[in-house]
């Protein structure tokens, strides 16, 4: 099932166009299914975690 949840993530998250503002985001988080929220929260944290691995931390891409 996580499997799933991950690939309708992608599938769903999969957009032509990036958001221009805060609003945006917020906007396309309230269309987001509980369960395709806690898997990007899952995602954020693997970046988080990688981040400070590799001695990145707070340091935007």
């Amino acid at each position: 099932m996580k499997h799933n949840i991950k690939k309708t993530v992608k599938e769903k998250m999969n957009v032509a166009e990036e958001p221009d503002s805060p609003e945006e985001i917020s906007e396309m988080l309230e269309k987001m299914s509980p369960e395709m929220i806690e898997a990007l929260k899952e995602q954020l944290a693997a970046m988080e975690a990688a981040d400070e691995q590799a001695g990145n931390a707070g340091v935007p891409d």
